[in-house]
């Protein structure tokens, strides 16, 4: 059974909110696992990052924990233009 993006965004901050009190949500624009994310962004594209990133925000997200674990990539370079992408949508401190 296939969740709708509202559902786990929903679990995901019922996890974090165990934790933290709320103040910020999994790592969401990380491409582990989200083999379209990777490709994205090994391909040079971080729109879906800055989507993913501003969506947080608007849940509640008070930080945002940024990584870039793209096998067979440059991830350093990755991880640099994911911060950019973050940084240009969200003001929220990153981790």
């Amino acid at each position: 059974m296939r969740r709708t993006a509202e559902e786990r965004q929903g679990n995901a901050k019922q996890r974090c909110n165990k934790d933290d009190g709320g103040q910020g949500l999994p790592p969401r624009p990380c491409p582990s696992g989200r083999k379209k994310l990777g490709a994205e962004m090994a391909a040079g594209d971080f729109s879906r990052v800055r989507r993913d990133a501003a969506a947080q925000v608007e849940a509640g997200a008070h930080m945002l924990d940024v990584n870039a674990g793209v096998p067979i990539a440059d991830e350093p370079t990755l991880l640099v233009n994911a911060i950019q992408s973050v940084g240009a949508v969200t003001d929220v401190p990153l981790c």
